[in-house]
């Protein structure tokens, strides 16, 4: 979903109309090739490296595992409460680790963070061992249902409920590989799919500069939301999604 360490945009926010310099994928990547055609032999890390630093504004970025652990063992602080007690729920239910495994496809540097570092993370920071945390994703994984959606044996009242799920899915975020859509997951739920989308650029506020394809999601989540209520979409209440 990003690099953190060398780049502080994260890919799960990309806004395309930020315009900052280095703001979004689009600009980053721009950069990238600017600087590989003007150096072909300028090697990939110095690049960006390169690229960090003027993110940074030239000041350097500490990278040490160790000050991660401190930073989630320590008691939650307002600053740091949000990020700690996201990574105890992946520790406690579902995971959601993103790894840089070696001979996969990863654009990162592959290698450098597998499994057993977040493992460690949970040990060290909760108590939690590797093993208690496998449970736990499965136990997550039995209470919804997996990728079907049907948990325990009464499918029928499952797939009522089903008819008002809607799972809403961008395609430029990395997270929509583990949602249900049109090709994977329960066919009895509704999905959408917002091309060129970040993760839910959508529930971001209206802006003039939005993408159509994010405009047209939102109406459709409007639409599916008017059904379930029976609400008449020509009713005082139907919000015009350019202003709202």
């Amino acid at each position: 979903v990003g690099n953190p360490i060398m780049f502080p945009i994260e890919v799960q926010s990309n806004d395309p109309s930020c315009d900052e310099p280095l703001c979004n994928i689009q600009k980053i990547c721009d950069s990238i090739v600017d600087e590989h055609k003007s150096d072909p032999h300028k090697p990939s890390m110095e690049i960006l490296a390169s690229i960090g630093k003027k993110q940074q504004a030239g000041r350097c970025k500490q990278v040490n595992f160790q000050l991660l652990i401190d930073y989630f063992s320590a008691p939650s602080t307002a600053k740091s409460a949000n990020n700690r007690s996201w990574y105890y729920q992946t520790c406690t239910e579902f995971g959601f680790y993103q790894t840089c495994e070696d001979n996969s496809n990863c654009p990162y540097a592959r290698g450098h963070h597998n499994v057993d570092m977040d493992f460690e993370i949970c040990e060290k920071s909760f108590g939690i061992d590797a093993k208690k945390v496998k449970a736990s994703i499965e136990s997550t994984r039995e209470y919804y249902g997996g990728w079907d959606l049907i948990p325990g044996d009464d499918k029928s009242t499952v797939l009522e409920g089903q008819k008002r799920l809607l799972f809403v899915n961008g395609n430029a975020d990395p997270w929509s590989e583990l949602s249900v859509n049109e090709k994977r997951g329960s066919s009895h739920v509704q999905t959408i799919n917002v091309p060129g989308a970040s993760h839910h650029f959508w529930t971001h506020p209206v802006k003039e500069s939005d993408d159509n394809h994010v405009v047209e999601a939102r109406k459709a989540i409007y639409r599916h939301v008017y059904d379930w209520l029976g609400i008449n979409e020509d009713s005082p209440r139907h919000y015009d999604l350019k202003t709202e």
